[in-house]
C-alpha cells in the first residue's frame, strides 16, 4: 500500500545507512526528493547514490557531506566530472544496455528507487514520462520505491509504466520539468552539421545524441523522406522534422512506425 506523505523529507526518511539507492535520471531527475535526500542523509553514514546523469543535483555534492553520501555514476557528465576528479564519487564505465542486467541479475545490490512519476491514471497506472533508461529495471528490482508525483510529467508509452500499488512512498508537488536551452548554432556546428546530413539517405534510420551538432545535422535533413529514430535520447531537431513529416518511422525493420529513445 502507496504511504502519501506531506513532504518530501518524509517520504526519504525510510532511506537508511548503508544503503544503494538508484536515482531517475537526466530531465526526470526528481530534485525535491534529492534536496530532501541531502538533507536526511546528514544523519546517516555509507548512502551510495547510483544515478546515469543528475541535473539540479547540487544538493547532494555537497562536500559536508562525504562520508554519508556517495555518489556512484554510470556516466561521467559535467555536474559529476569534478567529483570524479576530486575522488569524491566513483565512475563505473558501462554500456547504457548493461545496466538494467546488472541489476535483474543481482550483481548490483539496489534497496531504494527515487523516482519522478506522472499521476496515476483510472487503473492506478503512473508513467516514467521522459527518461526510462535504466529506472524500470531499477523499479523493478529495487526493496522500496520512494516517488515524487508530478502532475506536470507526461505520459509515454513503452516500457514506462509503474503501478501505485508498486510504490512503497509517494509525495505529490506540481512542479516544472527540468529543460535545457538549446546552445545558440556556431559557423563550425552547421559546416559539421551539412557533412553529416549529406551522408544521410531517404529511409535511413538515426541514432544520434543532444547537442548544436546532432541539431545542426538535423536542420539540413528537412528534404529527406521516411527517415527513422532508434535512439538512446534525442533533441528538439527531432521534433520539428517529426512535425515535418520526414521522420515517420515508416522504413524501420524494428518499431516500424514509432521512434524508440531512452530519455529525452
Amino acid at each position: 500500500m502507496t504511504v502519501f506523505t506531506d513532504t518530501a523529507l518524509e517520504a526519504v526518511e525510510t532511506i537508511g545507512s548503508g544503503e544503494f539507492v538508484w536515482c531517475h535520471s537526466m530531465a526526470a531527475t526528481p530534485t525535491v526528493l534529492l534536496n530532501a535526500l541531502a538533507l536526511h542523509a546528514a544523519s546517516l553514514s555509507d548512502v551510495t547514490l547510483m544515478q546515469l546523469h543528475l541535473e539540479h543535483a547540487e544538493s547532494v555534492a555537497d562536500p559536508a557531506l562525504d562520508g554519508k553520501l556517495r555518489n556512484r555514476c554510470f556516466f561521467a557528465g559535467a555536474a559529476t566530472r569534478a567529483l570524479i576528479n576530486q575522488g569524491r564519487a566513483d565512475y563505473v564505465p558501462m554500456f547504457l544496455s548493461e545496466i538494467p542486467k546488472l541489476f535483474r541479475r543481482g550483481e548490483q545490490r539496489l534497496d531504494t528507487a527515487l523516482v519522478q512519476v506522472s499521476a496515476p491514471h483510472q487503473h492506478g497506472n503512473c508513467s516514467l514520462g521522459i527518461s526510462v533508461e535504466a529506472t524500470a529495471a531499477a523499479c523493478e528490482m529495487a526493496g522500496k520505491i520512494i516517488a515524487h508525483v508530478n502532475p506536470n510529467m507526461p505520459r509515454t508509452h513503452g516500457d514506462s509504466f509503474i503501478n501505485l500499488r508498486d510504490i512503497d512512498c509517494a509525495y505529490m508537488e506540481d512542479t516544472s520539468l527540468i529543460t535545457l536551452e538549446p546552445r545558440e548554432l556556431r559557423r563550425v556546428d552547421r559546416q559539421i552539421g551539412e557533412k553529416v546530413a549529406s551522408l544521410i539517405n531517404d529511409g535511413d534510420c538515426l541514432q544520434m545524441g543532444i547537442g548544436a551538432i546532432p541539431d545542426a545535422a538535423l536542420g539540413f535533413m528537412r528534404d529527406r523522406k521516411d527517415l527513422g529514430v532508434h535512439t538512446e535520447m534525442f533533441s528538439d531537431g527531432v521534433l520539428t522534422l517529426l512535425e515535418a513529416g520526414v521522420i515517420n518511422n515508416a522504413r524501420k525493420k524494428v518499431a516500424r512506425g514509432r521512434v524508440v529513445t531512452g530519455f529525452v
